[in-house]
């Protein structure tokens, strides 16, 4: 009778250990159960610490410890792979390097804080501050009013539209910037129409096609996924006035001077 009640429980304790097993091996296949893993963990410590006072249980505590430290290691294994990823896109972030120490400007704008935005990706920001930044470089009368007239653009300094181009080609990887809107512009043979939309400034609104909108929520301009914007997206230039502002900017000598293609071979 004795015999038979030990072999019972001897019975139960291995089915206990193969449970306890079975769980432990279904949960260690997948990475996205950390969190289910870090659970069982606990439980498995609490196990250990009440089989220590158990000496017949000496086999099953050794057990359940192996399986501890196994999914144990795996999980670091998994948060120094996620550590290395987080790395990576870090990495990526700071391709387009480090903000110029020299940020000329014929006219005495401050460049900081336009750089400081596109090196932060913030492009809806920066793209406010390139607007302000026309208004200044324009001149006096313009920034009186506190916008530029057409005719006022042939007199903003090639230094100052060299540096604030640099700036966005460089912090977009050469996809963002006056100068691909000029490319798109000669493509277009200064058509307003068509170089809007291949530069992304209309959308299909019941089977008709419209302008994007400035200053609704959500925003209409792309300022968030950069990557799949069109080239030349931004900046945005008004055209509530007319035309005659966005032509004469796409007609100011400096993107014919240089060569905006080559744009990182430019000594600043």
């Amino acid at each position: 009778m004795h015999n038979h009640r030990v072999y019972s429980l001897l019975i139960i304790l291995v089915a206990y250990i193969l449970v306890i097993d079975g769980f432990l091996t279904s949960t260690r296949i997948s990475n996205n159960q950390i969190i289910s893993n870090k659970a069982l963990n606990n439980n498995i410590i609490n196990n250990n610490n009440n089989n220590n006072n158990n000496n017949n249980n000496k086999y099953n505590n050794n057990r359940l410890f192996k399986l501890y430290n196994a999914v144990s290691d795996e999980l670091k294994d998994t948060a120094s792979d996620s550590s290395s990823s987080s790395t990576a896109t870090e990495k990526e972030m700071i391709d387009y390097g480090e903000i110029p120490s020299k940020l000329p400007s014929e006219m005495g704008v401050d460049y900081i804080p336009l750089a400081t935005s596109l090196s932060l990706g913030n492009y809806e920001e920066a793209d406010q501050i390139t607007r302000d930044n026309l208004i200044k470089i324009a001149g006096s009368e313009a920034v009186r009013r506190n916008f530029v007239y057409w005719t006022e653009v042939k007199s903003i300094p090639s230094v100052d539209f060299c540096t604030m181009e640099r700036l966005w080609l460089q912090f977009t990887g050469g996809t963002q910037g006056y100068s691909v809107q000029k490319r798109v512009w000669e493509f277009e043979k200064g058509n307003f129409d068509r170089f809007i939309r291949r530069i992304g400034w209309t959308t299909i609104e019941n089977g008709e096609e419209r302008k994007l909108k400035w200053f609704t929520t959500p925003r209409e301009f792309i300022y968030e996924d950069m990557e799949n914007a069109p080239k030349g997206h931004l900046p945005l230039t008004s055209a509530l006035r007319g035309t005659q502002l966005m032509k004469a900017i796409m007609e100011h000598p400096v993107w014919t001077d240089y060569d905006w293609k080559n744009y990182q071979d430019l000594e600043w």
